[in-house]
């Protein structure tokens, strides 16, 4: 499971994402901080999303 650093999920949108897979930014807040298994589709898609924010605000970093 992928799991991101705090200053990571500061620099994501949880409400962008929360509206574009129609679920809460709480749950996107879990699966981003690891609390919630990334087994469904949801969450796979939604740590996509997030590794792809990332890209935009840490090119040359890895996630």
């Amino acid at each position: 499971m992928e799991h991101f650093t705090k200053a990571q999920r500061k620099k994501i949108n949880k409400s962008a994402l929360a509206v574009k897979h129609d679920c809460t930014a709480t749950y996107i807040t879990l699966v981003l901080k690891g609390e919630r298994e990334d087994k469904s589709d949801l969450a796979k898609a939604i740590l996509l999303d997030a590794k792809n924010m990332l890209e935009i605000f840490e090119p040359n970093q890895e996630s």
